[in-house]
């Protein structure tokens, strides 16, 4: 096989010439991968803390959805209309995959070094060995920063990293967890970490972040109420984050989706996914109106921060972040747009940013439009924002600035 890498020490393409397959491979601008185009099949990834939420076909369309907690614990194949959920072994490998009623969906045995000896398959899975993505195109596993080959026990390219003298093991950047797997994974392709450490790490952070989920559930309808909590609650260890409405802080899980309507759930890495490239074509946002009359200028401290970290500088206002997206340090497309179409109007919900992109002249063609048309949380946020500011349906065309969103 021929493979290509990019500027950046990354895998872009792979062609077997005996078959004629081929595969191709974008990224966003924190390296983890973009889309993935095999045999003619694109897929988009939407991460959150690193992790596959969601899998989407090349019109935005959804394919997968992925819940998490102190690992993978279920996947929705759309496809097939099933739900798996995961088992592993004290290794972190996937063993089996099962259904609602507890019958057996897929099933995998493998060698030390990730190669699969067995596998039984009634629904979509790339997630195996160590819990990581498995490419069927290529048989690597996709390791974020590197692709792992396992029947040569290698990464396929060098390491950034380059070692540490006092450590021998790391001084070969080619090396896979200093060649003793039944120790150790390596979640980033970088460094190796014992499957143990990692986990609890994993189970403090995650749990702290419910704990503070949890703090307010002030000003929303009961029937909101019990929604979030549902998601919450569904993985004891699921991903959140502070979320704000009008000062009131809410803690946002990432079981289904992540809600956030000021920042939205699609960032990428730690600071959420972003789907990279707009999702909705040909000005689906062209005639949309907004869900509330005024916006606020200020973003919510955790906004605030994530488009800090975006931009490698201070961005607190609608202001800040217009600066940033003309001085290139944000890209439009990192700036996901959630919007509904309720009663045949579409509605934007994320006011600000949606502002900050206007005054950047940016047109609405090239924004980052997410459907979430049928979410029954977004759906109840939507519902909220109109009450209040005694919208119908319709909306509104335009927005002023005020104190408040």
């Amino acid at each position: 096989a021929t493979y290509t890498f990019d500027e950046r020490n990354r895998l872009r393409g792979v062609t077997n010439e005996k078959t004629g397959a081929k595969a191709e491979y974008t990224y966003y601008p924190d390296g983890l991968r973009a889309t993935k185009t095999a045999d003619g099949s694109e897929t988009r990834y939407v991460y959150l803390n690193g992790r596959v939420i969601e899998e989407l076909d090349k019109n935005g369309q959804l394919k997968a959805q992925n819940i998490w907690g102190n690992e993978l614990l279920s996947r929705k194949d759309v496809a097939a209309n099933k739900r798996g959920y995961y088992l592993y072994n004290s290794h972190g490998d996937v063993v089996k995959v099962v259904g609602e009623n507890g019958e057996e969906l897929n099933r995998y045995e493998y060698d030390t070094w990730g190669n699969l000896t067995a596998k039984t398959e009634g629904m979509s899975n790339p997630f195996t060995y160590s819990g990581e993505i498995l490419d069927g195109e290529t048989g690597f596993y996709y390791l974020r920063a590197r692709y792992y080959d396992p029947t040569v026990g290698r990464f396929i390219s060098e390491d950034t990293y380059k070692g540490q003298v006092d450590n021998p093991l790391s001084l070969n950047r080619y090396t896979y967890t200093h060649n003793n797997p039944l120790r150790f994974v390596d979640p980033s392709g970088h460094k190796p970490a014992p499957y143990a450490d990692l986990s609890e790490e994993i189970f403090e952070k995650d749990f702290l972040e419910v704990a503070n989920g949890l703090r307010s559930l002030e000003g929303f309808s009961e029937q909101t109420k019990i929604k979030m909590k549902q998601r919450i609650y569904q993985s004891a260890f699921a991903d959140g984050y502070d979320y704000f409405v009008a000062g009131l802080s809410l803690g946002v899980f990432a079981v289904e989706a992540v809600v956030a309507l000021e920042v939205s759930a699609a960032y990428y890495g730690y600071r959420f996914a972003s789907r990279g490239t707009p999702i909705s074509n040909g000005g689906v946002l062209d005639k949309a109106n907004f869900a509330q009359k005024t916006y606020g200028n200020n973003f919510s401290a955790k906004g605030a921060q994530i488009y800090s970290d975006m931009a490698g500088t201070q961005v607190k206002t609608v202001n800040d972040l217009v600066s940033a997206i003309n001085n290139g340090k944000i890209s439009p497309s990192q700036i996901p747009i959630d919007y509904i179409v309720r009663d045949g109007n579409t509605l934007i919900l994320n006011t600000r940013s949606a502002q900050a992109l206007t005054q950047a002249g940016i047109p609405r063609s090239q924004w980052n439009a997410i459907n979430r048309t049928g979410d029954s949380l977004y759906e109840e946020l939507l519902t909220g924002q109109l009450t209040r500011n005694k919208l119908t349906s319709e909306g509104i065309p335009t927005v002023r600035p005020g104190l408040i969103d």
